[in-house]
């Protein structure tokens, strides 16, 4: 009886199978973002810094969206997951094909950057050092651009989530984005890079399972 009841809750909150799309796509994630430094650790990285990136200051308390950026995504993926079954994969297909560019990139052309020291002693900036403890590289395109971009355009077509939400899910994305820069974790580059990583990825996982659905769809010839 309790298998079944926890059977029931599971396919409650994770419905059509999306969980295993989600296990997926995280598990993709650590492959792409740790496994590629098993093989660049030693080649050289290149700065794709502009001049501007060197006026904009280092603004401690940007780091807060910096770090809630990740519940945030775990929480619009898994909403965007239970929509219905179509959107979870075509979404889901988008995401790891993005991480598919972003591999493809960081073992081709390795990007890192240089950090200001931090001289506070202030909890956020007690933090931050924490984030400076993960080594500056994997830069372009920004991975947590391309995250919240993509977690706000897959909501965009949820019918289930309230469009207050989405609206605030475009403005907290765009604080990610200021966060990248502001805390020095990104230069400006890597943030348009993933945008459109995202876009063409998105596109190209809607015309797979368009084209898959039609396929699906079509009638057998006859005999």
């Amino acid at each position: 009886m309790k298998k079944k009841a926890f059977a029931e809750w599971f396919e409650g909150v994770f419905p059509h199978g999306c969980f295993w799309w989600l296990l997926a796509a995280v598990a993709w994630n650590m492959v792409v973002y740790y496994g590629s430094r098993l093989i660049t650790t030693g080649m050289v990285h290149h700065s794709v810094a502009l001049p501007i990136d060197a006026r904009i200051p280092l603004c401690v308390p940007f780091v807060i969206p910096y770090v809630l950026s990740f519940p945030f995504w775990l929480f619009n993926y898994w909403l965007i997951a239970r929509e219905n079954r179509e959107t979870c994969r075509r979404v889901i297909t988008a995401e790891m094909l993005a991480k598919t560019v972003c591999l493809i990139v960081f073992l081709a052309f390795p990007t890192a950057m240089e950090r200001p020291e931090l001289t506070g002693n202030d909890p956020l900036t007690w933090v931050l050092r924490i984030i400076y403890t993960d080594p500056a590289d994997n830069l372009l395109p920004s991975i947590h651009c391309l995250e919240s971009w993509l977690c706000w355009r897959g909501l965009k077509g949820c019918r289930k989530t309230p469009g207050w939400y989405k609206t605030v899910s475009f403005f907290f994305a765009l604080s990610v984005f200021a966060s990248t820069v502001l805390v020095k974790q990104h230069v400006i580059v890597d943030c348009p890079a993933a945008i459109l990583v995202a876009e063409v990825c998105l596109f190209a996982s809607a015309l797979y399972w368009n084209r898959k659905k039609k396929k699906t769809a079509a009638p057998l010839p006859e005999k």
